[in-house]
């Protein structure tokens, strides 16, 4: 991979698109520049055991997974390594997305079953490599055309890809030490696809339904109890005992995940989606399935 040298001089003639522990510029062929931060990179070290410099310099495309964007090339300043380019994903990132969904386009069960799978084929073919921070929703870029939807994964330095490892889990899914098991680590304590299943299910009751998955089993104030999964599929109106074994395991410590694959259009043919405004909360919803005559 080449090694491109940059200066701070340089840098500022660069449009910043957004900053955090670690920052991404738009340069002006339209790739993307993105600076790993000394503490991001040192964290990353310490915690893999592996070279993040190295991950990035021996990066390359997922055989048959055109939907994830890989690195071009290296930064440095001088002989430090800073970061790497990658070309610029299209449309907008998840969340911004779904963010401006209509009413309408909230209650049409066949939008999110589209837009799932979407997401989910590449994850599924991409054998060798694992999405810890999948829920970290603006790694996710979704467009549309003529033929549906168009999903692209930036953020390369966050993937698992082989025995490159990766140390971000999204904060989406809860504590990451809930994950620090046989069913998401195997013997070389790299991440399992069961946790690639699990983000999957999390992230489809986070958009379809407004549900967060990681709130089931923890005591809420306002109800004085604890909720449990039964509480969430009797609040929507949900009673597929497909859908719904394939969440129990999601949420088991053991065992095997699955993917919701088709499950999800099956949804759409069998139930009707109505949206209600909660009285008092301006921008807040609740969603509930009405079963289709």
């Amino acid at each position: 991979m080449e090694k491109i040298q940059i200066t701070e001089d340089i840098l500022k003639r660069l449009n910043c698109i957004h900053a955090n522990e670690n920052m991404l510029f738009r340069m002006s062929n339209g790739d993307i520049l993105k600076i790993l931060s000394p503490s991001y990179i040192a964290a990353f070290n310490q915690c893999t055991g592996n070279c993040m410099e190295d991950k990035i310099l021996n990066a390359k495309e997922v055989s048959g997974v055109l939907e994830i964007i890989v690195p071009k090339s290296a930064m440095y300043f001088g002989n430090r390594f800073i970061g790497y380019t990658m070309e610029g994903a299209v449309g907008q990132s998840y969340l911004d997305y779904t963010k401006n969904f209509t009413i309408d386009k909230q209650e049409d069960l066949y939008n999110y079953a589209e837009m799932y799978s979407a997401i989910e084929k590449p994850v599924r073919k991409a054998r060798n490599v694992v999405f810890p921070d999948l829920c970290t929703c603006d790694n996710i870029f979704i467009s549309q055309n003529s033929e549906g939807y168009r999903v692209q994964f930036i953020d390369y330095d966050g993937l698992q890809v082989g025995d490159q490892r990766s140390f971000c889990i999204s904060s989406a899914l809860g504590e990451p030490r809930d994950f620090a098991n046989k069913k998401y680590l195997d013997h070389n304590m790299l991440f399992t696809k069961e946790l690639d299943k699990k983000s999957l299910i999390h992230l489809y009751f986070l958009s379809a339904f407004h549900i967060d998955l990681t709130q089931v089993n923890k005591f809420h104030p306002e109800i004085n109890g604890y909720v449990t999964l039964d509480d969430v599929f009797s609040s929507i109106h949900l009673d597929d005992w497909d859908v719904m074994d394939k969440v129990y395991k999601a949420m088991q410590d053991k065992g095997t995940n699955e993917y919701l694959g088709d499950d999800v259009f099956r949804l759409a043919d069998t139930y009707q989606m109505h949206v209600f405004c909660v009285p008092g909360r301006t921008g807040h919803y609740l969603k509930v399935l009405e079963k289709k005559r």
